[in-house]
């Protein structure tokens, strides 16, 4: 999960060469608050999917570009006054409870 200040913005996402990634956000303000590197391919997917699932449906204002124009991962990032979240374990624990509660 990686944070914007200047932006108040939160981003999660997943790839393949995250050094390379991570790298682009940093030059443009973001900064790393916890990386979770225990899941690969499709569970990897999956935890993202349910994680915006959850958030979107949670009133996270997901993909807004008006904030920050289009930038890679703009669709993966929110602002933190519709939703904050201090780490990648908050964001699960809330996920499987949004989930559990939907019947999902």
């Amino acid at each position: 999960m990686i944070e914007n200040s200047e932006l108040n913005m939160l981003q999660i996402g997943i790839s393949n060469s995250p050094q390379t990634r991570l790298a682009k956000h940093i030059k443009k303000g973001w900064k790393i608050i916890e990386i979770s590197e225990m899941m690969v391919g499709q569970l990897a997917l999956d935890n993202e999917t349910a994680i915006l699932r959850m958030l979107k449906a949670k009133g996270a204002d997901l993909s807004n570009s008006k904030i920050a124009g289009k930038f890679d991962g703009y669709s993966e990032a929110w602002s933190k006054s519709t939703f904050e979240v201090k780490s990648i374990k908050e964001l699960m624990r809330l996920t499987k409870e949004f989930e559990e509660g939907s019947g999902l």
